[in-house]
């Protein structure tokens, strides 16, 4: 019954399927189910591929592997918040504070314009909060990042 559930669930949500396959810890799965919706999957689905698949090849190859995936999706649609800020947040890491700084702020327009049309109104908040908190860190501002992190726990 498993394994028919599965296969359900591949076919009517491949995106979900490998998010939920990785993490069950069978990465490889996931991102089997990635590769191919990122390269010829339905439009809609190509940039969520290749964020799932970047941030896969983020842990498991190294941060530039990652990166370019993430890229390839934002180039399909820029304006996927979701992307952008995940972008920003390898800038972060590899101490691209201005580039994340960019990337954060781009990502808190593009929640505000178009969040409604990637995920749900509550999660929108919470999204934008953290944004912001992360904002305010990158500024030197930490204890308005501290209260923006406060509002969203």
């Amino acid at each position: 019954m498993q394994k028919l559930a599965e296969q359900v669930y591949r076919l009517t949500q491949p995106y979900r399927y490998s998010i939920w396959l990785q993490a069950q810890s069978r990465i490889t799965e996931g991102i089997a189910v990635l590769q191919p919706l990122a390269a010829s999957g339905p439009v809609s689905e190509r940039a969520w591929a290749y964020n799932g698949w970047g941030v896969a090849a983020t842990a498991r190859q190294s941060a530039r592997a990652g990166t370019e995936l993430l890229r390839r999706g934002q180039a399909l649609d820029p304006e996927n918040y979701l992307l952008t800020a995940n972008i920003a947040m390898h800038d972060n890491r590899a101490g691209r504070v201005e580039a994340s700084l960019h990337g954060l702020q781009s990502a808190l327009m593009l929640l505000a314009a178009h969040g409604a049309e990637y995920t749900l109104p509550d999660r929108m908040d919470s999204a934008a909060q953290g944004y912001r908190s992360l904002i305010f860190m990158n500024q030197g501002a930490l204890l308005d990042a501290a209260g923006q992190s406060r509002l969203f726990m």
